[in-house]
């Protein structure tokens, strides 16, 4: 399964990160981001609830808000949003027992930036899903000391 993108941002439009694992240039991967939030944002309040998915243009896009932090991930349409959604999952469990102990807000996204970089990368290695497993993942991120 390849996957287009992963995208971590606030309501406002800030992007706190941003993977791109496909060639974009700065203006494609600006009108994607803005497609990104036109599409998925009427749906915002109840990804503060659950998991929602969304498709636009050739994209199937899976997200979630955690208090201030809108996560999407983002794979091709034709790709298997159960994936997706699997892959989401784990990124948020990993992201809330190991890279932001305490909870994830905008001030902790910039402070554990590289933590968060790092569960990503053992996660999705060149838009290839590499891992599912939060606890493998929990094990590799402490070995290369990217856990307290």
């Amino acid at each position: 399964m390849t996957v287009h993108s992963l995208l971590v941002g606030t309501r406002s439009g800030e992007v706190l990160l941003a993977k791109y694992y496909q060639e974009l240039s700065t203006e494609q991967k600006a009108d994607f981001s803005q497609k990104l939030y036109e599409n998925t944002s009427p749906f915002w309040e109840d990804a503060m609830i659950t998991e929602q998915v969304a498709c636009f243009d050739a994209f199937s896009c899976v997200f979630i808000q955690i208090n201030q932090v809108l996560i999407f991930l983002t794979g091709f349409g034709d790709d298997d949003e159960i994936i997706l959604l699997t892959c989401l999952r784990t990124l948020v469990e990993v992201f809330s027992r190991v890279v932001f102990k305490k909870s994830i807000s905008i001030q902790t996204f910039h402070e554990s930036y590289p933590k968060a970089s790092l569960a990503i990368h053992e996660l999705i290695q060149q838009g290839h899903i590499q891992q599912l497993d939060a606890e493998s993942v929990n094990r590799i991120l402490k070995l290369k000391g990217g856990a307290a």
